[in-house]
């Protein structure tokens, strides 16, 4: 006997029926047509021979013995597997009421006997045709889905990529900043300081377009958000010409802009994103034209008591666009043609991110454009009138930001120490009065017993961190009553967004900017700026960093970086050095200890401080590992950072060997100065006891001049009688720790046999 191939038959349908003659006649319709037929005569062996095998269509009488129809349709629909079945009553019973019981079980359709053989084929095949189509739209359903899984995968790894595009580009941007900040200290011709001041221009620019370039996804995901500051028109056509001016006479083309009509001198809103708007549409029209030039045009559309519309044009003289390429214009990625990509380069982004900053600006962007002749583009803008000055035209130097925020008390709150020295210091010199919390509890604590002008918050702190401590503040004190700027080493996206709801007026990234601090301190703590002050005011108490300046040299430390962050200031940075050197030789051991304790919250805390203290000091190859470090505890990646930490033991060997030798080097010239010095020092013993005994009661009070007192410790003992614990009495009152340094301070005594 051969063996036959199974015919392939058009569905499963499972009959039940106790009515044998039922039965025989409706399997011999179904078979002759083509389905498979499995006849059952009662409701239990209907249940059982589902079970084994699930029908397409279950054709279901009522009137059975045992288990009814409407029990086992029930049975069915409350089974995950068999409740998408379609089921198809057939029965003697006609009432209206009988059929409502039917669909009410679960039924799809009703047929009364005794049926018509056309009636039965023609509701099997039309059930069985929704039933495949239900199942295709399932498979495509599980098919988008996962689509959706891919692509929400996709985006995660794009915005980890933007963070550390973001991350690696910066670095070399912020050398650029912070070169141009220091040569601008240094004399030079009136042409040199022209060029100076636009580079440094320019690059500031450059780097916060980076910053949101990279960061589109924020646009994709609508959390781009505008600052409302008061800025002027004036100013922002400023920065526009010294960035445009000189991409335009490059190319011999003319460049003009000019505000037509009346608008107010200050405005409130976002000036940079307007400028970064501007710049784009401007900067497009310089890489497309080759002849003429291009000309900005700004003007009042409409005006109320309280706010502007301002109208905005960017003509050029350049290659121009046909219909279809302005109809594309502002889609993401797209550029008009293949070879003009090649020619003129660029992402195609910045009209996509133009186009909603805009639309943000309560505006509208229009494009007309001719081939050969040229292109406009024209977009509104309304902001918001202000009465006050620009701050945006002022120059936060060390010197204005001393005339405006002398006598200020601020609550400066940092757990680490070294970051809290640098703040200190830097608040210090422009006269602020400070009082210090080491974590978020204390802060609450302290604010709400003292009046302070303003908080400068640490995010990432034991006992109660950033966020919570604002949110317990903000229950008794509004925003405008006490400011709370955050600061933080964190440049993930969104954390800016979550300090803000947080209930924070500000945001400063570390390592900190001596000038953005003294900035967002004089907008946000110091509101009212005394409008006669100079805005060109540029003296510094720091000695500044000469361009031909000799500097020491550190592996793996970009210490003019580190300097910068310092304010210039020298003696600060080397002691933060020392500082670095003593408390983080053994950080990939400490860190890793805590994994061991399974502390993970500690060791994600400590490598974020130290990461934010390798910034400070200019380690920029340890700041960037030890991002990618935090990311990884982050993302939950914990199985990788052994192997990380492992990688990373190098490059922390090399630059704790460096600081070693730095300060050793430095411990033997200062003790050979002293040696050679001619005539030598008388040594004191009177002058030395007044010291410690003004040391000693400025400790008991826990004073903070006993950090600018024990600096003056070395010079009073000599290198011959600086010790150990000299050095560890100036680290506890660096760190604010006066109760062991008063057990420090009398073993010192004892050592001195001052304590008789």
């Amino acid at each position: 006997m051969k063996n036959e191939t199974p015919p392939a038959y058009n569905a499963d349908i499972l009959l039940i029926d106790d009515t044998h003659d039922n039965l025989r006649l409706l399997s011999k319709l179904l078979i002759e047509h083509g389905y498979y037929v499995r006849p059952v005569s009662d409701g239990k062996g209907a249940i059982s021979a589902i079970k084994g095998q699930l029908p397409d269509l279950i054709l279901l009488d009522i009137m059975m013995p045992g288990m009814n129809g409407y029990d086992v349709c029930e049975t069915l629909k409350k089974d995950k597997r068999t409740r998408e079945i379609p089921v198809i009553f057939i029965s003697a019973l006609d009432e209206t009421v009988d059929k409502v019981k039917a669909f009410s079980a679960g039924g799809v359709d009703f047929i009364t006997k005794p049926f018509q053989e056309e009636e039965v084929l023609a509701r099997v095949k039309t059930h069985l045709r929704l039933r495949n189509l239900q199942k295709q739209l399932e498979t495509r359903n599980a098919e988008l889905e996962k689509a959706k899984e891919t692509a929400e995968t996709a985006n995660r790894a794009k915005s980890v990529f933007l963070a550390n595009m973001s991350h690696e580009i910066r670095t070399p941007m912020n050398a650029v900043i912070g070169l141009c900040h220091l040569s601008l200290q240094t004399e030079m011709t009136p042409r040199q300081l022209d060029y100076q001041k636009k580079i440094q221009s320019s690059a500031s620019m450059l780097l916060r377009l980076i910053d949101d370039i990279l960061d589109f996804s924020k646009v994709e995901a609508g959390k781009l958000d505008l600052e409302n500051r008061i800025f002027s028109i004036e100013e922002v056509l400023k920065n526009l010409a010294s960035v445009i001016k000189v991409k335009s006479a490059a190319k011999g083309l003319s460049f003009s802009s000019e505000i037509t009509g009346q608008i107010p001198p200050c405005l409130t809103g976002d000036g940079f994103r307007l400028g970064q708007v501007l710049i784009n549409l401007a900067s497009n029209a310089v890489k497309f034209t080759d002849k003429g030039g291009i000309w900005v045009v700004v003007e009042p559309v409409s005006e109320s008591d309280i706010d502007v519309t301002l109208s905005f044009d960017v003509r050029d003289t350049g290659i121009g666009m046909n219909r279809k390429q302005t109809d594309e214009l502002f889609q993401p990625f797209h550029q008009a043609e293949t070879d003009i990509t090649r020619k003129y380069g660029g992402t195609g982004l910045g009209l996509a991110i133009s186009e909603r900053l805009i639309e943000m600006m309560g505006g509208k962007i229009h494009v007309k454009s001719e081939p050969d002749v040229g292109t406009q583009f024209t977009f509104t803008a309304r902001f918001d009138k202000s009465n006050r000055e620009a701050p945006a035209c002022m120059d936060f130097s060390q010197d204005l930001a001393e005339k405006l925020l002398t006598g200020i008390k601020v609550l400066l709150v940092e757990d680490n120490e070294i970051n809290l020295q640098v703040a200190y210091e830097l608040l210090e010199n422009i006269g602020i009065e400070i009082i210090v919390a080491r974590d978020g509890r204390q802060a609450v604590e302290l604010a709400r017993n003292e009046q302070f002008d303003g908080v400068l918050m640490d995010m990432q702190m034991p006992v109660m961190d950033g966020l919570a401590s604002t949110r317990e503040l903000r229950r008794n004190f509004a925003p405008s009553d006490l400011p709370i700027i955050a600061m933080t080493a964190s440049a993930m996206a969104g954390e800016r967004e979550k300090c803000l709801a947080a209930g924070m007026n500000g945001y400063i990234t570390k390592p900190i900017n001596p000038s953005e601090l003294y900035e967002i301190l004089i907008h946000k703590v110091k509101r009212e700026p005394d409008k006669n002050l100079s805005r060109n005011a540029t003296i510094s108490k720091c000695t500044p960093l000469q361009s031909d300046d000799s500097f020491f040299v550190l592996d793996g430390v970009n210490t003019r970086a580190g300097l910068l962050n310092m304010g210039g200031d020298r003696n600060l940075y080397i002691k933060i050095l020392e500082k670095v050197f003593v408390q983080y030789q053994s950080i990939i051991e400490q860190i890793r200890n805590e994994m061991d304790r399974k502390n993970f919250d500690v060791a994600k805390r400590t490598a974020h401080t130290f990461k934010g203290v390798a910034g400070t000091i200019g380690a920029e190859k340890l700041h960037k590992m030890f991002f990618e470090l935090e990311s990884a505890f982050e993302n939950g990646e914990l199985d990788q950072i052994p192997d990380m930490m492992e990688t990373f033991s190098e490059e922390i060997n090399k630059v704790m060997t460096g600081l070693e030798k730095f300060i050793n080097e430095r411990d033997i010239s200062k003790s050979d100065d002293v040696k050679s010095a001619e005539p030598q020092k008388k040594f004191d013993i009177e002058h030395m006891k007044m010291f410690f005994e003004k040391l000693s009661d400025l400790i008991d009070e826990g004073n903070s001049e006993t950090l600018v007192m024990v600096n003056d410790i070395e010079d009073v003992l000599g290198p011959l009688l600086v010790t150990d614990n000299v050095r560890k009495l100036k680290s506890q009152i660096m760190d604010y720790d006066f109760e062991d340094a008063r057990e420090t301070f009398d073993l010192i005594l004892k050592e001195l046999s001052l304590n008789e």
